[in-house]
């Protein structure tokens, strides 16, 4: 039940390219993270370098983001694939949300279905526990 005018907003992920980010969603990015990291020299720099972006939103705010590489790899003559998660911020008012467990669900879904039979490496790389709570 509702009181007053509170409105039902949900925890969405967009995904995209990196080479596919404008000029307005990179302010939007850059913005955020200098709110909930204090600093974001160097992060457009460091996204650049990654395969796709993800963006947590929180209704039509977005309100952190991470970067993934996935790649088919040979490790010690194993087939394998390799994820590689950074980059990753989300704004203290909305850790603890699950963007990330739901993003990592989603995202090892897809890799399962595309390469079913391969061992799977995930890597995270992170700066502080926080940009994964």
């Amino acid at each position: 039940m509702c009181r007053g005018k509170e409105l039902l907003v949900f925890n969405l992920i967009l995904s995209k390219s990196v080479q596919r980010i404008r000029p307005q969603e990179w302010k939007l990015i850059l913005n955020g993270a200098g709110r909930a990291l204090r600093v974001s020299d160097g992060l457009k720099q460091s996204i650049l370098k990654r395969q796709s972006l993800q963006i947590f939103m929180r209704g039509l705010k977005p309100v952190g983001i991470a970067t993934t590489d996935i790649f088919p790899c040979t490790f010690q003559g194993i087939k394998t694939v390799c994820i590689f998660t950074g980059n990753t911020f989300i704004e203290s008012p909305y850790r603890g949300r699950n963007f990330i467990q739901l993003y990592a669900l989603l995202t090892y879904i897809k890799v399962r279905c595309r390469y079913p039979f391969r061992k799977l490496y995930w890597y995270y790389a992170s700066n502080g526990y926080k940009s994964y709570l």
